[in-house]
């Protein structure tokens, strides 16, 4: 998206202006901008912590407490919530991954 004459892009320019409008709180706005960065960069954390300059892990921080709040999650990762691993449960690895001998 080109930016305006003062160098603010327009997705930004319109969502300062929802948030002036409709009164919203200022964790709001963090939480609104920072979701439309991630979906801007497609969901690339990296990117997208580098975009909003923060460290990648404060960003993760983040993601976690809206997780709580009931905020969108990375679309198609629906379904995917994983329980607390229990004792006596074997032990998870990712698809592809081997155990180090």
């Amino acid at each position: 998206e080109m930016p305006t004459g003062d160098g603010v892009r327009r997705p930004e320019l319109e969502l300062a202006r929802t948030a002036l409008r409709e009164r919203w709180s200022l964790d709001r706005l963090e939480r609104e901008y920072i979701l439309a960065v991630l979906e801007e960069t497609r969901w690339r954390r990296g990117r997208a912590a580098g975009i909003l300059g923060i460290d990648r892990r404060t960003l993760y921080r983040k993601l976690k407490r809206y997780e709580g709040d009931g905020a969108p999650g990375r679309p198609g990762a629906e379904g995917r919530a994983v329980r607390a691993q229990e004792p006596g449960d074997p032990v998870r690895r990712s698809p592809g991954r081997r155990a180090r001998v």
